[in-house]
């Protein structure tokens, strides 16, 4: 789309059918459907065009194979398969409420995209079976239906046969489908029945080789229930066979009663079992079980470390690995107040190094995974953190701040995701204790190359940290990536076990791939932690989900070739925010650290000329949440800010009076939403959507949600600052050239100025009251500066 600067995928309706009024409505019909519809898991519909006498709907590029294509390698993990099921439920779900049914669920119609998202396509089928309120007018009527049969869809997949299609839609038509009679929801449930059955074992329920075959076992036989693996828990057992009842009056009558049961067996905690040669142990089938809630104040913030997760290959009849990990416990580490992060593993296993303040400021403790007294080995009124383990278990490098010309930055720390620490130098200290010498300046997050003779880390200005090799003899170093040759934040470093390759994140969540000798670094996946299996075969994530919580993911990579095999898959989902994931050399156990805590709204009465204080200080927000980014509208009465009450960042507004808040409820789909500011008139709010890669599109909304309009389309790293003082611009940051940039817009006009092309990102860009003047920070000369533009154009100072 050269429009809007985007990816996006087209369904075109084939010239021969274009000239079939049936064809012709039902490709309409599809459009209206999917237009009615908007939701997380449901691939959303961006336009329906015609070019050259072709007519074809424009929709959502979803990354990322079928779930058909997935199958292929045979059954899923359990938690993996009903984690997909729980969203493929919630699609359904929400085109039920609509009045719609999809009529054609099936594996090949279901995607699931890097990030773990799951996402229903192709509504070709679908039944208008109640009036849907469309925008403008409706679309349908109750019992709306056009003709067609199974695998008629005018929009099939190029390159399928019509018997391949036809067979891949009888293998999960219900009953009442194959025999042509009138359907409802419940044909989705049986087809839902279908997929995940065919998720947890490998086959289709009523499979065969003729479409007439498939067809017979539809109406005759049962499903087999005692096919599912042992592991699968009861409740799911008794919901497949209540999805599978052929007679639809006995059948789950709500598919999202199917959701319900999904979500409570993912959460219900494991119970013990016993194996040869292991004794009995509390395991869980479905993955991690809750880490109790530790609340260290309304408005406190601290991270846990957790371990163990223990783990053990699951191996098919194919000889294949199944499964790379089994989660089978969880255990808390460390109870003292203040935040514990950066867990690092000795090389045997036997110790665990990591950060705390508990004393005030940061140290670098060590502690035996057994049991013993935590040592502390960096006692020094500098701030101690990120630790490392050397590779001979001997020493351990780490970041202090205690002689360098900056102290510690913390950024992010209350959003998970984009959470880094700035600040300090590399040092290196012995194990247990004993004099500390610096190593080089300007580092962070350091990590040991296998042969233990250098440490890489991330050096440089914000947006274009460098990757750095120092040698530990020396402390000579050289760049493998150069600042100038990067626009991110390079964080949480690794090294791949055979030293061939060098891993990276970055504050937008994505996950880089640089060769060790040095070179373009590549994205790989996305995260906000990994750690590499001690094999080299394979990567562990750490994702935020899109709801919520976090989500540890494993993912195959070929060190040959320097790239992953496949998508990653689900290990486990657990609803805190988890980082910094390590694991022990031999592949068994994990630590991680667990964001814990919230952040709320306060109230604070000034005196009249704003000078000081003329009232106590009020909590206005409550509850386990990240509540941040307040703007007081024009007149005083209300807040807007953003919160993640709900999962992901929204924004929210609060009645200072009635003290209710209410989400803002915005058109079309988007990963949450930040930063909103008020118009000088209050009728308007300027705020930041997420995208699915990350990126930002700036949007203007009535406070009540209506009115919405995208007036700057997505980019990575934009945000809003403002309005002007008389209200006809905004002012927002963007990148330009690999730059952030200053640039405002004309909200009439919509013409857009850069107002700034000088080397060095900016920030927090303001205008001066009488409008005359902008105010912004810049970087230059290795530090942040503060810089003034005339309004109207000039020279900057």
């Amino acid at each position: 789309d050269t429009r809007l600067g985007r990816e996006v995928a087209i369904k075109v309706l084939p010239e021969t059918f274009a000239r079939d009024p049936e064809r012709l409505a039902r490709f309409q019909q599809e459009a209206r459907v999917l237009a009615a519809l908007n939701h997380t898991n449901i691939a959303a519909i961006h336009g329906l065009e015609e070019a050259g006498g072709v007519r074809f709907l424009v929709l959502e590029m979803v990354p990322g194979p079928t779930l058909a294509e997935r199958l292929k390698a045979g059954p899923m993990a359990i938690a993996e398969a009903m984690e997909i099921g729980r969203q493929v439920a919630t699609a359904l779900e929400a085109a039920h409420d609509r009045g719609i049914i999809h009529r054609d669920l099936k594996p090949a119609n279901i995607k699931v995209t890097p990030g773990g998202m799951v996402k229903v396509l192709d509504f070709g089928l679908a039944k208008v079976f109640a009036p849907i309120e469309a925008s403008p007018g409706k679309i349908g009527s109750p019992g709306a239906m056009l003709p067609g049969g199974p695998g008629e869809s005018p929009t099939a997949t190029f390159g399928a046969t019509r018997e391949g299609t036809i067979l891949g839609t009888a293998a999960y038509m219900s009953p009442e489908q194959a025999r042509g009679k009138p359907l409802d929801k419940r044909t989705d449930i049986w087809s839902f029945g279908c997929v995940l059955y065919e998720m947890l074992t490998g086959r289709q329920p009523f499979g065969g080789e003729t479409v007439s075959d498939t067809i017979a076992r539809i109406l005759e036989r049962e499903a087999d229930i005692t096919a599912l693996p042992a592991r699968v828990p009861g409740r799911i057992r008794d919901l497949l066979r209540r999805c599978l009842q052929k007679d639809a009056t006995r059948r789950l009558r709500d598919i999202g009663d199917a959701r319900l049961e999904i979500e409570e067996a993912l959460a219900a905690p494991a119970g013990p079992r016993s194996e040869a040669g292991q004794g009995t142990e509390a395991a869980s089938a479905l993955g991690w079980r809750r880490i109790p809630a530790w609340v260290l104040g309304a408005a406190g913030l601290g991270l846990v470390v957790a371990g163990f997760v223990a783990g053990r290959m699951l191996v098919g009849s194919s000889g294949r690995a199944s499964n790379p990990l089994e989660l089978t416990d969880v255990a808390r580490l460390t109870h003292d107040p203040g935040i514990s992060e950066w867990p690092t593993w000795s090389p045997d296993g036997s110790m665990i190094a990591f950060a705390s303040n508990r004393d005030g400021d940061f140290d670098i403790y060590v502690r035996r995974i057994e049991g013993g007294q935590e040592v502390n080995i960096t006692d020094d009124p500098g701030e101690d953190y990120q630790p490392a383990f050397s590779p001979d278990g001997r020493s351990i490098a780490f970041i202090s701040t205690r002689s360098s010309r900056t102290g510690l930055i913390k950024v992010g720390a209350t959003s998970g995701a984009e959470f880094r620490s700035t600040g300090g130098d590399l040092w290196l200290a012995p194990t247990l204790g004993g004099q500390a010498h610096r190593l080089a300046r300007d580092a962070n997050f350091p990590a040991w190359r296998p042969d233990g003779r250098k440490i890489a880390c991330s050096s440089g200005t914000e947006n274009h940290r460098a990757v750095l090799e120092v040698d530990v003899d020396s402390g000579s170093s050289r760049p493998l990536l150069p600042a100038e040759a990067s626009s991110w934040e390079t964080i949480r470093i690794n090294y791949s076990p055979g030293g061939r390759w060098i891993t990276f994140g970055s504050d937008t969540g994505k996950l880089l791939l640089l060769p060790a000798g040095g070179g373009a670094p590549v994205e790989i996946a996305e995260a906000h932690g990994h750690a590499w299996d001690p094999t080299g075969r394979a990567i562990y994530l750490l994702s935020r989900d899109l709801e919520g919580g976090s989500r540890l993911q494993s993912v195959d990579f070929d060190e040959d070739a320097g790239r992953v095999r496949g998508v990653p898959r689900t290990l486990g989902l657990m609803t805190g925010l988890l980082r910094d994931l390590t694991i022990s050399r031999d592949g068994r156990r994990i630590a991680v650290s667990e964001m814990e805590g919230a952040m709320h709204l306060t109230l604070l009465p000034l005196s009249s000329d704003g000078g000081a204080p003329a009232g106590p200080e009020e909590v206005v927000t409550a509850g386990q949440v990240i509540d941040r980014y307040p703007n007081f509208s024009p007149d005083g009465r209300r807040l807007t800010f953003t919160s993640d009450r709900l999962g992901s960042m929204e924004i929210w507004i609060l009645d200072l009076t009635t003290r209710l808040y209410e989400r803002l409820s915005l058109p079309g789909k988007d990963f949450g939403s930040n930063i909103a500011l008020w118009s000088k008139d209050g009728r308007q709010i300027l705020l930041a959507r997420f995208q699915e890669n990350g990126s930002q599109s700036l949007w203007l909304v009535a406070p009540d949600g209506s009115q919405a309009e995208e007036i700057v389309p997505p980019a990575p790293r934009q945000y809003p600052v403002g309005f002007s003082p008389d209200g006809r611009s905004i002012l927002y940051v963007s990148p330009h050239e690999g730059i952030l940039q200053v640039f405002s817009l004309d909200i009439s006009t919509r013409e857009k100025r850069q107002l700034t092309n000088t080397p060095g990102d900016k920030f927090e860009a303001q205008w001066s009251p009488d409008g005359r003047y902008l105010a912004f920070i810049a970087e230059g000369d290795g530090a942040l500066q503060v810089w003034r533009l005339p309004a109207a154009g000039g020279t900057e100072e």
